[in-house]
């Protein structure tokens, strides 16, 4: 759930129509750290970023591992 969302949350269960007051009371309730069942107490974290080229696998490194596979199964068999 985003800040926004929470803050919209914050103004449903209270019935106000003031974003402020909403936004006021949820960073008090953030920060007394009164949301006991909220993960962190409701502190927003932003996510790490995908790194998705130290996850992709080099041409170089499949061969490598190709040919370590065959070296092994040649050498048990």
């Amino acid at each position: 759930m985003s800040r926004n969302e929470a803050v919209a949350l914050v103004m449903e269960l209270a019935q106000i129509n003031n974003r402020t007051a909403a936004e006021n009371h949820f960073d008090h309730l953030v920060r007394k750290k009164h949301l006991i069942g909220v993960k962190n107490f409701g502190r927003i974290v932003k996510a790490q970023a995908t790194a998705t080229k130290r996850t992709q696998i080099a041409i170089e490194q499949q061969l490598r591992w190709h040919t370590c596979i065959e070296e092994a199964l040649d050498f048990q068999e």
